[in-house]
């Protein structure tokens, strides 16, 4: 019975660790929300820079391809660099990996998704 209980209170003391490892190791990185302004500004501006590659290799692409959706692929292909930078940033200021990567994803469909558009409605000639 003893060692029962021994065994019982040192796998709770075990799990007990583990969970305040998962927590300190959670709270080394820090929320979008506490994002200073300046941070907030960084990013909108890295975003710009992405939007303005795709656009930019899109026109430059746009007579080599019959289909939008290769001219802006080879405009994602290109302008990967770009989402790397981000990455990068975003890093730096210590987010949560897994916000890293929603965020690159919300970020390259949103852009996608303005720009396929444009680039189908210049292809029919609009």
């Amino acid at each position: 019975m003893k060692t029962l209980i021994i065994f019982l209170s040192l796998f709770s003391l075990q799990a007990l660790a583990a969970e305040e490892s998962t927590s300190t190791e959670m709270k080394s990185y820090r929320y979008p929300s506490e994002l200073s302004d300046q941070e907030y500004e960084k990013l909108f501006q890295y975003r710009q820079k992405y939007d303005q590659c795709l656009h930019k290799e899109a026109k430059a692409n746009l007579n080599k391809y019959d289909d939008a959706r290769k001219v802006a692929d080879t405009a994602i292909t290109s302008c990967s660099k770009a989402l790397d930078e981000i990455n990068g940033e975003m890093a730096k200021m210590k987010l949560d990996p897994d916000y890293i990567r929603f965020f690159l994803h919300k970020i390259s469909q949103k852009s996608i998704q303005q720009l396929l558009p444009e680039l189908m409605a210049t292809k029919a000639g609009g």
